[in-house]
């Protein structure tokens, strides 16, 4: 397709934030995706000023829908629109990245780095996924995006010089059931548990994962559970048996 039918980095970041559900996304927003798109690079002959060849994929997503293709041996996937890119990157987004996907769409500036503060620690550990399927090994990612978005880091975190990892969000496949994490993160798998926990507990499941009482609680409650359900299934007639049975014995001996 010819560049003069490309759409600007703008146009693709309204299309975004608004699938995302934010529809009447804040400057800040806009400036955000807008920055993280220029760090990623991505977007082909479809998006202006793209410096890599994954048609559509502004964020470089890895998420995969029927007609796309890869663009990268790691996966990074071209669309055939712009209109399949921003779908793959949203879903993507909603795929395992809290944080993040509740600042853009409630408009939560603060949480980006604006106003005067640090990127929370929670979007900056979705970036962090988003690049590298680690949610601390690439805080330094997260640094550098927000100095894209003339944002503020994370804390104590520096961003980097280098080139930024062009891989990101999940990989699944639309055409098929089958998933793979790869370097992208937020692929399904079995050994890790953050991968399928969220859809259980409905939240964030590193903190489960880091916080051992929570996760004893949740077993105990398992338990009580399971307790419970074998006597309501056990037959009343058993039960009461059960119950009478110390009495008739007792008798038996004084008889």
């Amino acid at each position: 397709m010819a560049n003069a039918a490309a759409w600007t980095r703008n146009q693709w970041t309204m299309a975004f934030v608004r699938t995302l559900g934010n529809l009447s996304p804040a400057q800040n927003m806009i400036d955000f995706v807008e920055g993280w798109g220029r760090e990623e690079g991505g977007g082909g002959s479809l998006v202006q000023g793209s410096t890599n060849s994954c048609n559509g994929n502004v964020l470089n997503t890895e998420y995969r829908t029927a007609t796309s293709t890869n663009c990268t041996p790691g996966g990074v996937q071209s669309f055939a629109s712009n209109n399949d890119g921003v779908y793959a990157n949203a879903m993507a987004l909603r795929s395992g990245y809290p944080y993040l996907l509740q600042a853009l769409v409630t408009n939560d500036s603060n949480a980006l780095g604006y106003n005067g503060y640090a990127m929370s620690q929670g979007v900056a550990e979705d970036l962090s996924y988003w690049v590298s399927g680690n949610r601390t090994a690439r805080l330094d990612y997260a640094a550098s995006v927000a100095a894209a978005a003339g944002a503020k880091g994370p804390a104590n975190v520096a961003s980097s010089s280098a080139t930024s990892s062009t891989t990101g969000g999940t990989a699944t496949s639309s055409s098929s059931s089958s998933s793979s994490s790869g370097s992208s993160g937020g692929g399904f798998s079995l050994t890790n548990p953050a991968t399928w926990l969220p859809s259980i507990i409905g939240q964030n499941a590193a903190n489960w994962i880091e916080n051992p009482t929570r996760i004893l609680k949740m077993l105990a409650g398992i338990v009580c559970i399971g307790i419970a359900l074998f006597l309501l299934a056990a037959p009343a007639e058993n039960a009461v048996t059960q119950a009478i049975k110390p009495i008739t014995e007792s008798a038996a001996v004084f008889a």
